[in-house]
């Protein structure tokens, strides 16, 4: 829990073995408004630390906390192999609700399906960003710019300002 726990970058960069950041943690979104993690993560992916993005409910049945952040894996099958080594590859995107449905690159843009959503959005270092804004659009093609190099991931929210978010898209690999 990155926000809740008030970590640092340099804190984030200390661990050498983690795989991915918890980008909403709907436990600490409900108890003390500290459930996103967006920032730790854009700065570590600014630090050239690749990891993925990750989302989760962390309910503990107290409260209505349950079913408001997960992971969606696309695996060959639903096997625990199968699954862990989609998570190891990154083949899963973090959401609150919304559903990434494909992301297909063509060229110099990403072509993006989704449920329906307000808006899509391809992020990327300082500031850089695509997007296509609407009522319920569920396609959206996204420039890359990749001169400019660095990593993209997608943020696409839905009409009451749920998030998915994807794992980053890095540019020089």
């Amino acid at each position: 829990h990155p926000h809740w726990s008030q970590l640092s970058l340099a804190d984030g960069l200390s661990v050498e073995v983690a795989h991915a950041v918890e980008v909403y943690n709907n436990k600490s979104a409900i108890e003390v408004d500290r459930g996103d993690g967006l920032v730790l993560f854009d700065a570590m992916l600014h630090a050239g630390r690749r990891v993925f993005a990750i989302a989760s409910d962390d309910s503990h049945w107290h409260e209505a906390d349950a079913f408001a952040g997960w992971v969606m894996v696309k695996a060959t099958e639903n096997t625990p192999d199968a699954l862990l080594d989609a998570l190891k590859r990154g083949a899963f995107y973090a959401s609150q609700g919304p559903g990434i449905l494909s992301v297909v690159r063509d060229g110099d843009a990403l072509l993006v399906r989704s449920t329906p959503a307000r808006s899509v959005i391809l992020a990327g270092p300082l500031g850089w960003r695509q997007r296509v804004l609407g009522d319920g659009v569920t396609e959206a093609l996204l420039p890359l710019d990749p001169a400019r190099g660095g990593w993209r991931r997608l943020i696409v929210r839905d009409a009451v300002g749920r998030r998915a978010w994807s794992n980053p898209l890095w540019l020089d690999a």
